[in-house]
């Protein structure tokens, strides 16, 4: 912590001398020490909001604290941050979460803002307005995570219809699919195996009952068997 903000406020005074009676003008110059660059840290919320927290954690928490403005602003990045605390950005991620979590500070705009009520580094007569900044930046950030809650359950809701309709699109396809494979199975049954009554024939037209039959009236010219010719 800083003290070394001295202030000086001139003043003149119009005098008489006692002895001669004499009027002149003298100039006071009155010295003060600001507290801009004090840290005012009100214990019960600062031990408050960093109840049990981490060693990694406190360093980003410090690191905070020293890149304070007057007005309680931290106008630094993520990746700043990190590189200042000498941790790993996803620490910082965390550890902000949970700073604002537990009131420690909100984000505005670009920046953090760190509640006044725990820390506050500028002038005491500062303080009151820091502390109207934090208030309604806070509930800045309650209003837009309440319009983001709702647009993604507006969201949410919007792909749940769409995954409905496209679920009634998959069913029907399937059963499409199946109507087919079943006109396709019946198409490929063979048909019932037709009677060959029609005895084959060879290239003479003759079945083969009516060949033996020729064949046993050609036996010998004369009409005879062999028995008989002898």
């Amino acid at each position: 912590m800083k003290a070394n903000n001295a202030q000086s406020y001139p003043k003149t005074h119009n005098v008489i001398d006692a002895d001669t009676g004499e009027a002149f003008t003298l100039t006071a110059t009155t010295s003060t020490w600001g507290d801009r660059d004090f840290h005012k840290v009100f214990m019960k919320n600062f031990r408050k909001t960093l109840k049990g927290i981490e060693s990694q954690k406190f360093k980003v928490v410090l690191f905070l604290m020293e890149s304070m403005t007057p007005l309680n602003e931290i106008m630094l990045t993520y990746q700043e941050i990190a590189g200042g605390a000498k941790t790993s950005y996803q620490t910082v991620v965390r550890t902000i979460e949970m700073l604002e979590k537990y009131n420690f500070l909100c984000h505005k705009g670009k920046g953090l803002l760190v509640n006044p009520d725990v820390v506050f580094r500028g002038r005491y007569e500062s303080r009151a307005y820091v502390l109207d900044a934090y208030r309604e930046a806070r509930k800045e950030n309650r209003t837009l995570k309440k319009e983001e809650l709702d647009k993604r359950n507006k969201k949410l809701a919007d792909v749940e219809d769409r995954l409905k309709t496209a679920l009634e699109v998959v069913k029907k396809l399937k059963e499409e699919k199946r109507q087919l494979e079943k006109e396709l199975v019946s198409r490929r049954k063979p048909g019932p195996k037709k009677k060959d009554n029609a005895e084959s024939k060879d290239n003479t037209g003759q079945t083969s009952e009516q060949k033996h039959s020729t064949e046993e009236e050609e036996k010998d010219s004369a009409g005879q068997t062999t028995d008989q010719k002898t």
